[in-house]
């Protein structure tokens, strides 16, 4: 790809080569990459070298119909051509789309594409897409149809559907005849994260947290936080007849390769390296949650619904929990956000109803629950909205103001309530935060006393003790944590390997 940058940026100097030199240009290209011989073409469209990549690309395109010796006239020689490379070279369509002739063009090949024998490639509305199975759902074309409001725009959902048809286009071109599950997945990792460079956003804008998980946004940008980039890399699966499962630790999303022996997970926040399983525990966690394709749509409105929440836009926020709950209706934490939505928008009586359906619904993967029960404080009126709020909602920026203020907001709450969990967890992690460690550990010792059974709480009183070099504490914390883990019949990694750091400071005691 930078090889291809290369020649669009010095095409200037480029058109005083040689034949021979043009020729070590073309011998210098990816033999697999459609859109670095359209870019030598765009540079040298008149002459035969020109010629001879564009020949090759279009060999390259056609591999998706089966037939490699057969060329497709593609609509390139004319006057639009810059607009087509841009397309085809990743850059952002949010402004201008392709002319129909393009579009029709990549449709035309992308016919045999794996998304097309699915029900829901044919849905023209959410109603219909939520009627439909999780097996039968084109996730691209569901997620573009619900992210549009009011009338639909069927050419704004051909535009990203051609964009995604593209990339698989290109995945094709890499593979060779009959491809094992395992080369599909190295080529969707060589295309999406190298040749196109999908990243994580950096630290500077993660705060739009919404567009990054938004499917046109990613494809606009080419950046998407964990659920942006697995989705896009879901799209593709679904195109090249993949199988691949869905995992859901708490706050993040990934996919993984099950060939009934080895299970190979991709992680889409890092260019798709396998990570190993005991990296996605933490002590809270039970097992690692599975969900299907209808669920993981639901997770893009949990994430903008949080987001509104952030932003104490409650009306937004409501909106999008609903949504999420038209895809995944018995979701335990997307109706916890939703009741403190309706909480937070002083809609006691909707909240209290809400929280009451939790009940009946459980964090089956997890422990202990994310918000430590806060809900029911809220429920028997042990908490007041201002410190409910400051314990579980996310603050929207890690800084010292903000942080401070928020301190200050649940110190005065848990003198109030001292009982609730919640607000000295969230205090605990402020504490953290600001560099006031002994602070940190009096608040987490609060939780302790009052409920023992936390195994996170646990264990960040042994990280703690240890950083404070109060190792007899460190122990006695890890060993709660450990009895409440074995409890749950969960013997982790991490465990260990906490076992081993104590024990370089100090015998262990019996």
């Amino acid at each position: 790809m930078r090889y291809l940058l290369l020649l669009l940026t010095l095409s200037a100097a480029l058109t005083a080569y040689d034949e021979n030199q043009l020729s070590s240009l073309y011998s210098g290209l990816d033999p697999n990459s459609i859109t670095q011989h359209i870019a030598l073409y765009k540079l040298y469209p008149d002459q035969a070298i020109g010629k001879k990549a564009l020949q090759h690309a279009q060999l390259l395109l056609r591999k998706s119909q089966g037939e490699d010796d057969t060329l497709i006239h593609l609509p390139l020689i004319d006057q639009s051509i810059d607009g087509f490379v841009s397309f085809m070279l990743g850059k952002s369509i949010k402004e201008e789309f392709l002319d129909e002739k393009y579009l029709g063009a990549i449709e035309t090949l992308s016919a045999n594409l794996g998304n097309r024998s699915l029900k829901g490639y044919k849905a023209q509305t959410e109603a219909e897409v939520i009627k439909l199975g999780a097996s039968e759902i084109d996730l691209g074309r569901a997620i573009l149809l619900a992210q549009l409001e009011g009338e639909i725009d069927r050419k704004w959902i051909r535009n990203y559907e051609a964009q995604l048809d593209f990339l698989a286009l290109q995945v094709i071109a890499r593979l060779p005849s009959n491809p094992t599950h395992k080369e599909i997945i190295r080529q969707i990792n060589q295309v999406l994260f190298f040749d196109f460079k999908y990243r994580f956003p950096n630290q500077y804008i993660q705060n739009e947290h919404h567009k990054f998980s938004q499917l046109s946004a990613v494809l606009d940008l080419k950046q998407g936080v964990c659920l942006g980039t697995t989705i896009v890399y879901l799209c593709l699966a679904q195109r090249l007849n993949l199988p691949l499962e869905i995992i859901t630790p708490p706050g993040h999303i990934y996919v993984r390769y099950n060939d009934g022996e080895k299970i190979t997970n991709i992680e889409t926040t890092h260019r798709g390296i396998h990570i190993p399983n005991d990296n996605y525990y933490s002590v809270n966690v039970k097992y690692l949650k599975e969900v299907d394709i209808k669920e993981t749509i639901g997770c893009v409105f949990l994430n903008l619904g949080t987001t509104h929440l952030m932003d104490e836009d409650y009306v937004q926020a409501k909106k999008y929990y609903q949504q999420a709950l038209l895809y995944q209706p018995h979701d335990a934490l997307c109706t916890m956000m939703l009741g403190y939505s309706h909480a937070f928008d002083d809609e006691k009586k909707q909240a209290k109803k809400v929280f009451n359906e939790l009940k009946k619904l459980s964090f089956k993967d997890q422990i202990s629950t994310l918000d430590l029960d806060a809900y029911k404080d809220y429920l028997k009126n042990k908490v007041d909205l201002k410190t409910l709020h400051a314990a579980v909602v996310p603050p929207k920026e890690q800084n010292a103001p903000e942080l401070k203020e928020r301190r200050e907001i649940l110190e005065a709450g848990t003198k109030k309530y001292p009982n609730f969990c919640a607000g000295w967890h969230m205090l605990s992690n402020i504490y953290v935060e600001l560099s006031e460690p002994k602070k940190a550990i009096d608040a987490l010792y609060k939780i302790h006393q009052i409920n023992p059974d936390i195994p996170a709480v646990e264990f960040n009183l042994c990280m703690l003790y240890n950083q404070e070099f109060n190792t007899p504490a460190a122990w006695q914390h890890y060993k709660y944590c450990a009895s409440i883990l074995e409890s749950h019949q969960i013997k982790l990694k991490m465990m260990d390997d906490v076992k081993r750091m104590l024990q370089s400071s100090s015998i262990e005691p019996l």
